[in-house]
């Protein structure tokens, strides 16, 4: 019993959280493919895709908008989608993308952004911010935790409850967690204490 109990109340969090405006279920409506067409999804991927990718080999958090990394950064982008999508009347725009994950299964994870748009959807956002990326999970299941997720972002709710240290169980977003959190200023994820495979990494990237 004592195993179910975070689930219960993640669920119950979830309702309460989204019960006086959008149900779970009502995630539906912001799928990408409903408010998006293709070139306008791939002109916000391409926006985004030097943040939420992986960083091409060589390349630095400050370095990363040279131009020689664009073709790295193409078929970075080539690997992700967007799942869901939401332009609020004060011009922010929420979104999940996901890829599929480095498993010997089909696993999938996602990240939910908010940005600011720059002077065009490929632009450089004004404002981003990676509110949560999830743990690799089967994919039927991650559409369904990300599409609540979603809701929750784009509602400006606590999203707590679904961290590792929190959730249980039941995996729902492996960051941020008790040590690592978005930096907005670097747009990076960042441990409040540096790790020593940090360093290592970044001293490859230099390489």
């Amino acid at each position: 019993m004592f195993r179910v109990l975070p689930f219960l109340l993640i669920s119950l969090f979830a309702f309460l959280a989204v019960s006086c405006s959008e149900k779970p279920e009502d995630a539906g409506a912001y799928r990408a493919s409903l408010q998006l067409d293709e070139a306008s999804a791939q002109a916000l991927m391409t926006s985004v895709i030097r943040y939420a990718g992986r960083l091409p080999a060589g390349a630095t958090i400050q370095t990363r908008y040279e131009a020689r990394f664009d073709a790295d950064y193409a078929e970075t982008a080539a690997e992700h989608r967007i799942d869901y999508f939401y332009r609020s009347p004060d011009d922010r725009v929420f979104m999940v993308i996901s890829r599929d994950a480095r498993s010997l299964h089909s696993r999938r994870l996602a990240t939910g952004i908010e940005l600011t748009p720059g002077d065009s959807l490929s632009a450089r956002p004004l404002a981003y911010a990676e509110h949560f990326r999830t743990w690799a999970m089967a994919p039927d299941e991650l559409d369904r935790k990300a599409g609540e997720l979603f809701l929750l972002m784009k509602a400006g709710a606590d999203l707590s409850p679904f961290y590792p240290e929190n959730s249980g169980d039941e995996e729902y977003i492996e960051f941020p967690n008790a040590e690592v959190c978005f930096d907005t200023h670097t747009r990076s994820w960042v441990r409040d204490e540096p790790h020593p495979l940090d360093t290592l990494r970044e001293l490859r990237n230099q390489q």
